[in-house]
């Protein structure tokens, strides 16, 4: 991870703790607790009723919800993943929303929460405070634009330099014609920051229709992609114990990808398409058929884009309209899903199988 990557983590967190009142509403559910002895249930519910609703703004306006979901995961094995503010939220949440009439937590536990949030905010606000000191800077994205990741790992590319190019290639090739598509035109998009950790390329695009409609054809692939790794899956585990079923050979595979990808392309064609491109929306629909085909198995390894986390943010303090907020975040949770899927295919078997996995899926839709 990049120090300005880890600042804007810390910039982010000390953000959300003051807009999401992460602090007040702990020592609010801890004098709830400390005074349950004294309430009947309804006096006590009345108490708990606004800590469990700041509870639920927090689980649903944290920044950290529209993280990448490598990220994500980084973050919740990290020491501090009981302070983050979604994680503070579900123990709220725990703790107040129960239909037990019992105590689910004691007010001195309660406390210890809040004490850690305190401490964890704190380290938040030194860490900033260092970064700052040492010149590091965080990555901002010029007025009117947003950035966009790519993570491309290790297992798409065999961590061969010769083979990393090609598809930072076949992304670009992509992304060019949706942004045509999206707008009329293309654009040469600028590098924001590099992570070689793990390969993630952040780049610069035009905040609209173009950055849309780069998400819309992202999660439309995705579904290819979790349909292609089942299948291939399916054949690999037949292949197993016996011969396999004649019916699901590598030339039906190949068939059912093929076909789910131009269904894909026609409604990605349908629903971004800007009326200036009606001359050559036939001839941008069949290069994007073409691009769109290496780009399958490489999602089916694990191939990731995500959208600035701060972009709900941003585009309502720039008064976008609320219609666009609604666009970008409506099916961030249904992308996440269709993520946390293929990873769990790709993470249940270890090691060599993972990669074999990842090579067939290539091996099966570029036809080697």
């Amino acid at each position: 991870m990049l120090a300005g990557q880890l600042l804007s983590i810390a910039d982010d967190i000390i953000d959300d703790y003051k807009r999401l009142k992460v602090i007040p509403t702990l020592q609010q559910a801890v004098n709830a607790l400390i005074q349950r002895p004294n309430l009947n249930d309804a006096q006590f519910a009345q108490q708990a009723h606004p800590i469990s609703e700041q509870a639920e703004v927090m689980l649903n306006k944290t920044v950290i919800r529209a993280y990448p979901i490598e990220l994500k995961r980084t973050l919740s094995h990290s020491s501090f993943s009981q302070c983050m503010p979604d994680a503070v939220a579900k123990t709220l949440l725990a703790a107040f929303r129960s239909k037990n009439k019992k105590l689910v937590m004691s007010s001195s536990e309660m406390q210890m929460y809040l004490e850690g949030a305190q401490d964890f905010l704190q380290k938040m606000k030194h860490l900033v405070e260092a970064a700052q000191s040492f010149g590091v800077e965080t990555y901002q994205t010029p007025e009117g634009q947003v950035a966009i990741e790519v993570l491309i790992p290790d297992r798409s590319y065999g961590r061969s330099l010769g083979q990393l190019p090609q598809k930072i290639r076949n992304i670009n090739a992509a992304l060019q014609v949706v942004e045509e598509l999206a707008t009329g035109s293309r654009s040469d998009h600028k590098v924001l920051w590099i992570s070689t950790t793990n390969v993630v390329i952040a780049f610069l695009i035009e905040w609209g229709p173009a950055a849309l409609g780069i998400m819309y054809f992202y999660e439309r692939l995705l579904i290819v992609a979790e349909k292609h790794l089942s299948l291939i899956k399916l054949y690999r585990e037949l292949r197993q114990v016996s011969d396999g079923d004649e019916a699901l050979t590598k030339q039906y595979i190949d068939n059912v990808v093929e076909t789910a990808i131009n269904e894909a392309v026609a409604d990605i064609v349908k629903k971004i398409g800007d009326p200036k491109v009606i001359e050559r929306q036939n001839e941008l629909k069949n290069e994007l058929k073409i691009a769109a085909k290496p780009l399958v198995p490489d999602l089916a390894a694990g191939l990731r884009l995500s959208l600035d986390p701060r972009i709900e943010s941003k585009i309502s303090e720039e008064t976008y309209g609320q219609d666009k907020v609604d666009q970008v975040t409506a099916r961030l949770e249904d992308r996440t899903k269709i993520e946390a899927r293929i990873d769990g295919v790709l993470n249940s078997a270890a090691g060599d199988e993972v990669a074999l996995i990842a090579a067939e899926t290539k091996n099966h839709n570029t036809g080697k």
